[in-house]
């Protein structure tokens, strides 16, 4: 199964989330832009704010995680180190400024893989979860509508395509898609320009 998380968890009933409370058979999977919401130039994380980063993340005891707007490729390292010695870091440059994006897993890789979509540099990681299935996680950031609506589109659509032919149990999409996924067409704080419909059309054909 295919699952775009940021349309999946919009629809979720409220549930009091506890951090700590992870079931056995639960799979975590974190999604997190680390970057500054400011009007400045370079809105990357700082090294300052790693440690800080990495205890949050422990607090939440997540399988997964995804991280978006690093300013470079040892911060990624940098956090997984923290996080400690049985995490795994798959990263790169995502071609939009000096920004970073990175997978880490608390399991080890066993295949990884970078591909452009849309413009952006976007990551494949698959690994063994807990419950001895199989996971393939796509980590996405994909450009801002305000940027080119269709850049965007090409993006989340190239992301959902290359999920799709993977043959593992999980299929995961999630990261910042810069995009409210409403399937009711209706536009509110998300898509720009009367664009929805087309997102639409991008996701729920592989929402089985």
């Amino acid at each position: 199964m295919t699952l775009l998380l940021t349309a999946w968890m919009s629809w979720l009933p409220a549930k009091r989330f506890v951090a700590n409370d992870l079931k056995e058979d639960e799979l975590r999977v974190v999604t997190w832009n680390v970057g500054y919401f400011s009007p400045v130039t370079n809105k990357n994380v700082r090294d300052i704010d790693l440690d800080v980063i990495a205890s949050l993340l422990t607090d939440v005891t997540p399988d997964v995680v995804i991280l978006q707007e690093l300013a470079s490729i040892e911060q990624a390292q940098q956090i997984t180190q923290i996080l400690g010695p049985n995490w795994f870091c798959h990263s790169a440059k995502t071609g939009h400024g000096e920004q970073v994006i990175a997978i880490l897993s608390a399991s080890e890789f066993l295949t990884t893989d970078s591909f452009e979509c849309g413009g952006r540099m976007t990551l494949g990681a698959s690994l063994q979860t807990r419950t001895n299935q199989s996971l393939y996680v796509v980590g996405v950031h994909s450009p801002h509508p305000a940027r080119g609506v269709a850049e965007n589109i090409e993006n989340i659509k190239c992301a959902l395509d290359h999920a799709t032919a993977r043959s593992e149990d999980i299929r995961i999409i999630t990261g910042d898609m810069n995009c409210n996924f409403d399937p009711n067409g209706n536009n509110e704080g998300g898509t720009t320009n009367g664009s929805n419909a087309k997102y639409k059309d991008s996701y729920t054909r592989n929402e089985a």
